[in-house]
């Protein structure tokens, strides 16, 4: 008897399995991450425990909420030390998760998002970024350093000389009612004027990683290519 296959060749009771297994360890990853947050606090031993965890589960490392956590751990660990400012910022981003699970409040991508289409190509040197939201990629101080390394500048404000609205992954489906909002409508105002426009944060990520740093970062760790390799094997 013939074995039911899907598209791709694999047998369908596998694809079924492996949704299994994938939908068990998120559950049990939001467990977890329920428990981190219980205090409003990630301790160093918590964040080495979630970075161990990580490793251990990295079929799913490509399946949101780990492929979030997995490029975060790997940012803080590259000095192959997670500091008080770093697991502050982390416990603020399993927060967001957790609370996204709870009331389904936060859009993980834009939806309404009155975004520029078709999608502009993203130059950063001798460009004014404005950011706004709630970065999944990290704090704010961080993405605007990843801006000015790569010879770009930032501003609090949208104006008519800014180049580019950057709207971070987790903004409130509400987001016409938040202060967020009037930036973004701002921009939609300006860009019917000069040549401004509104993208994601994950179009945004992905021109960060298409261009190299013009100038050296602020920060003092060096880059290492296991940056978790104090804590267990390197997440890839």
């Amino acid at each position: 008897m013939k074995t039911a296959s899907d598209d791709h060749g694999q047998p369908l009771n596998q694809n079924l399995n492996e949704n299994r297994r994938a939908n068990r360890a998120i559950s049990e990853l939001i467990g977890f991450l329920r428990g981190i947050i219980a205090d409003r606090y990630v301790s160093a031993s918590e964040c080495e425990q979630l970075a161990k965890w990580l490793v251990a589960n990295r079929e799913i490392a490509d399946i949101w909420p780990e492929s979030a956590l997995v490029e975060r751990i790997d940012r803080i660990y590259r000095d192959g030390v997670a500091d008080e400012q770093e697991r502050g910022d982390l416990a603020e981003l399993v927060t967001q998760i957790v609370g996204r699970q709870d009331d389904e409040t936060l859009s993980f991508g834009p939806t309404d998002l009155p975004l520029t289409i078709p999608e502009p190509d993203i130059v950063f040197d001798g460009k004014e970024f404005v950011l706004t939201g709630k970065f999944l990629y990290g704090p704010r101080r961080l993405c605007q350093r990843e801006i000015e390394t790569r010879g770009g500048t930032c501003w609090d404000t949208v104006r008519l000389q800014s180049s580019y609205v950057v709207i971070g992954s987790l903004m409130s489906r509400d987001w016409k009612y938040s202060t967020h909002g009037t930036k973004i409508e701002k921009a939609v105002e300006y860009r019917n004027r000069c040549p401004i426009a509104i993208v994601s944060e994950k179009q945004w990520e992905t021109s960060l990683a298409a261009v190299a740093r013009s100038k050296p970062p602020h920060s003092s760790a060096s880059s290492c290519a296991s940056s978790i390799s104090s804590v267990s094997a390197p997440l890839e």
